[in-house]
């Protein structure tokens, strides 16, 4: 047997030491102890000394600011600490009570059986008061319904696991929060022993302020508790229960009427295109399940959409989407990508390097770069695409409550409005949460089993869960009081357990939010409801998240988000405007459920750790480019910072997974009584080594080495995604077109080279550029450094000239031949004129020089590559022109190595005395 010891305490700074005492005075000490502070922060502070007097850590309440949170707080720490197992229990003593020394020694001493729950009797004792509390031997949940036979939060001492079954602590009440554990502890079936022996000192003072005298609190839960529990009351019960409240706390029956608190029911309403303004509508999904393509189809057909092309990815393992085509055919255009051609591309890196290895569509990451892919070179022709970018399990319409008067959304009057003012909406989702359901379920079998406890007689939602960002998630980081308490339904039979194991909603629906508006923030979430106005976001960034066992963990539509958002700064807003996610009835299959619950914590936390870094780096940096960020992330500093962020918020919410999951195996045991599918269901669940699947990939996680890789890698995964997308959209011809007709050229030009802004031509006597990536900001400084480029050797004055959205440069043309000695006067020359105009060339390179016939060194890439001076970034390209002026001729991947290494402030042997070249330069 181990023991956790908990405290809670708040503001008692003169009553806590005793408590401490009592536990270091134990024959039999803890394992472990745990004291967790809902108190001032002033408080804290001389709490932590005084629990550091004592040898114990203590920890601030993160969860809701009340006592069950306080206790559940305990709960997540003591499994991120030491796990999950049969051997371990919970003790907990309030904070102004105090255990006898032989207290853990006598109940561990009378663990015989292994049991559950053992208990010992409680003195409360006062200035007023001494009475010891003598257990009954027989105890049922029908004990804590109408009382407190004499376990509180001091001889709380319970195995962990049926801690955990039972549901822990509910944070939705202020008081009475034993006697509610208790009641669901017992309906466990738990085996128990009574200790008869006076083990326990429960300080019961009214001179000061306690819970259990606070009549408002005390009212309020009581109000909760009778909600939740009536059901399971008899007539007799309840009076005995009404009778007691009346005598000690004055509290009457006429305030537990719940009439009142009747949710308003659900109703439909329609999305509807109407009024489309002048652009070219495209919508885009993956499927997997032709009934799905069909009912989308059907929808589109049936509304007379007025689309311009459709684009579906064809991820069906025996089916070519036949009759989905034989229904747009004629009717509207559409390109449907069958497996055998993106299984092609995926190996011949169309999608960049880092979807090569895989032969499947095996997670969201990879499927959505797929279809981002073929949007955008589906529609390269098209002027002013907008891109509509769904799942394919969703429906043209939304839930709402049937007081919403809303009962249209035109999608088209969204466009209209925001088409010339952001890059990307962000929409919502109503019906099935957009979640790997095991997220999803505990609040719904919570509310099912007390339905059916009411016999399916009633609706109702006495806390208004319904209006609480978030209820309908386990796991939400935004709240923790909504897992407990019930809402009542008329629906807790066989099909509902079906429907909640099959990912659908039956108590807890996501609604559409009343006011429809867009909100301007760092987007949190990007769901089956994408809106895309600017054709850029397609292209530069891949959907990617880490790779964990060769499969993308989830969340990387997010990331996609938050690249293009944070990193490139595109304005991308959310929109309360819903569509329906409507899953299918499917067989319940536990191995896969844990692996896409696992691999969305992965996804989850990987991208909290990438925007606290970013936020970071972009705060204590200010990056001029995307590029500067990328390489801060790989630097020691920063990567040590996410990945201690990273891996906060992976033990965090892996945490309140294993709770909710125990719970999960708790509900299942209770409702198995009544209802074979939860007792079909119980038998996979309630197997907790199926957990190991879910436990190897946290391990995996955690890898430093993958993490690292996977960041070093990074800049690679995107440039060569981006790249495959330019190669087909930024062809030669198209831009040779553009100069000869822009400079209405005579003759044709030739090609001379492309990069990752632009292509290159000349018809020997000018160079000619056309840029197909150069941001506005990257513009506007070359044009203004180029004017002083004369006074440099390296140098051409460039020509800048744009029309509409293309740019061009043009410059003289020397025949040349590559890069074969660098003069180090010339470079350092170079140099100087950098820092004397307040610039730096950041992608100083051999493949970036040429050499003309008589001899002379030039520059040959003029792009965003000239940036403004900072020391940081000067240094790093003295660094890169010391190593190209030993190595003029080195070829460019290996160059490339060693300037990776420059980046990250490594110094390699390479560029080893580069401290003389800086002194020249300098001086």
């Amino acid at each position: 047997m181990r023991i956790a010891a908990v405290i809670v305490t708040c503001n008692r700074i003169e009553l806590l030491p005793r408590a401490l005492k009592s536990i270091e005075e134990q024959s039999r000490q803890p394992n472990f102890v745990y004291i967790v502070s809902n108190s001032t922060a002033d408080n804290f502070q001389v709490e932590q000394n005084l629990c550091a007097d004592f040898g114990f850590q203590i920890f601030k309440n993160h969860r809701t600011e009340n006592y069950a949170g306080a206790l559940n707080t305990a709960i997540e720490q003591i499994i991120k600490d030491i796990g999950i197992s049969e051997d371990l229990y919970f003790a907990s003593l309030d904070d102004d009570d105090e255990w006898l020394p032989n207290y853990l020694k006598e109940i561990e001493s009378n663990n015989s059986d292994n049991f559950d729950l053992l208990a010992g009797y409680l003195l409360r004792s006062s200035k007023s008061e001494n009475n010891l509390l003598v257990l009954p031997n027989e105890l049922s949940e029908k004990d804590f319904l109408i009382g407190n036979p004499g376990i509180s939060g001091s001889n709380t001492f319970i195995k962990f696991t049926t801690l955990l079954k039972s549901g822990a602590f509910d944070e939705g009440l202020s008081a009475t929060i034993d006697r509610d554990f208790f009641v669901r502890v017992f309906l466990q079936k738990p085996k128990y022993k009574i200790v008869n022996k006076h083990l326990v000192t429960q300080h019961t003072d009214n001179d000061r302020e306690r819970v259990t005298t606070n009549r408002t609190k005390k009212e309020e839960s009581l109000r909760v508790f009778f909600y939740k529990y009536q059901h399971l009351m008899n007539k007799e019960e309840k009076e005995q229960f009404f009778q007691r409240i009346e005598k000690l706390f004055s509290i009457s029956k006429g305030s537990f009427e719940f009439t009142e608190h009747k949710f308003s029911e659900l109703s439909k309403g329609e999305l509807v295109f109407e009024n489309k303004g002048n652009y070219q509508f495209i919508i885009g999904f993956i499927t997997s399940d032709e009934n799905y393509s069909k009912r989308i189809l059907s929808q589109i057909l049936e509304q007379n959409i007025s689309v311009d092309l459709i684009v579906i990815i064809n991820n069906s393992k025996d089916n070519l989407l036949i009759k989905s085509e034989q229904m747009l055919k004629g009717k509207i255009p559409f390109r449907i990508v069958q497996p055998s051609e993106w299984k092609n591309n995926l190996q011949t890196e169309q999608y960049g390097k880092a979807f090569s290895e895989f032969k499947e569509i095996n997670s969201i990451p990879l499927g959505r770069t797929i279809l981002h892919y073929h949007l955008h070179n589906e529609t390269l022709d098209f002027l002013r695409p907008v891109y509509w970018i769904i799942d394919d399990d969703i429906t043209f319409n939304f839930i709402k409550s049937v007081n919403d008067q809303t009962k249209k959304i035109n999608l088209f009057e969204i466009v209209n409005q925001n088409l010339e003012n952001v890059s990307a909406i962000i929409g919502s989702v109503s019906n099935d949460p957009p979640l790997p359901f095991l997220s999803s379920v505990r609040g719904q079998l919570v509310d099912l089993l007390h339905s059916h406890w009411a016999n399916n007689q009633t609706n109702q939602d006495l806390l208004n869960l319904r209006s609480k960002a978030d209820y309908y998630y386990d796991l939400s980081d935004l709240l923790s009081n909504h897992l407990e308490c019930p809402i009542y339904h008329t629906t807790a039979n066989e099909n509902a357990i079906e429907e909640i194991f099959s990912g659908k909603s039956v108590s807890r629906k996501v609604i559409q939010k009343s006011e429809i508006k867009s909100i301007n923030r760092i987007i949190t979430q990007r769901g089956p409801n994408t809106l895309v106005f600017n054709r850029e976001l397609l292209h530069y960034y891949p959907v990617i998240n880490v790779s964990v066992n060769h499969k993308f963990a989830r969340r990387g539509d997010l990331l996609w988000v938050l690249f293009n958002q944070i990193v490139s700064e595109h304005k991308i807003v959310e929109h309360t405007f819903s569509i329906q996610q409507n899953r299918t009835i499917s067989k319940f299959d536990l191995h896969r459920e844990l692996e896409k619950s696992a691999y969305d914590i992965i996804g989850y936390a990987f991208n909290k750790g990438f925007l606290n870094t970013i936020q970071k780096i972009k705060t204590e940096t200010n990056p001029n480019r995307p590029k500067d960020i990328f390489e801060k992330l790989e630097t020691e500093n920063y990567f040590d910072f996410f990945l201690s962020t990273y891996k906060r918020f992976l033990q965090g919410r892996k945490t309140k997974f294993l709770m909710n999951y125990y719970r999960i195996i708790g509900l299942l045991e209770i409702l198995s009584n009544d209802f074979e599918n939860a007792k079909i269901i119980s038998n996979q669940v309630s197997q907790t080594r199926e957990l190991n699947v879910f436990h190897s990939l946290m391990t995996s996680a955690e890898c430093q080495e993958t993490l690292k890789n996977f960041i070093n890698e990074l800049t690679t995964d995107i440039w060569t995604y981006s790249n495959a997308v330019t190669n087909i959209s930024e062809s030669n011809d198209k831009h040779q077109s553009l100069i000869e007709e822009f400079f209405e050229l005579k003759t044709n030009v030739t090609f001379l080279g492309s990069g990752s802004e632009g292509i290159a031509f000349t018809d020997n006597t000018w160079v000619y550029k056309s840029y197909f990536n150069m941001p506005i900001k990257d513009w506007k400084f070359l044009k203004e450094k180029s004017v002083m480029f004369l006074n440099s050797s390296l140098l051409e004055k460039i020509g800048c000239f744009e029309k509409g959205i293309n740019k061009f440069i043009r410059y003289p043309f020397h025949p040349f031949q590559i890069l074969q000695i660098v003069d180090e006067n010339e470079i350092i020359q170079f140099l100087k004129f950098c820092k004397t105009n307040e610039l730096v060339f950041t992608n100083i390179a051999p493949k970036n020089f040429i050499q003309t016939l008589s001899g002379q060194m030039k520059l040959i890439d003029y792009g965003k590559s000239f940036e403004p001076f900072t020391e940081e970034k000067f240094i790093n390209a003295i660094k890169r022109a010391f190593l190209m002026y030993r190595f003029p001729t080195m070829i460019d991947e290996d160059f490339k190595t060693f300037t990776a290494k420059i980046n990250i402030g490594e110094t390699p042997d390479e560029i080893k005395g580069w401290e003389i070249f800086y002194n020249k330069i300098i001086s």
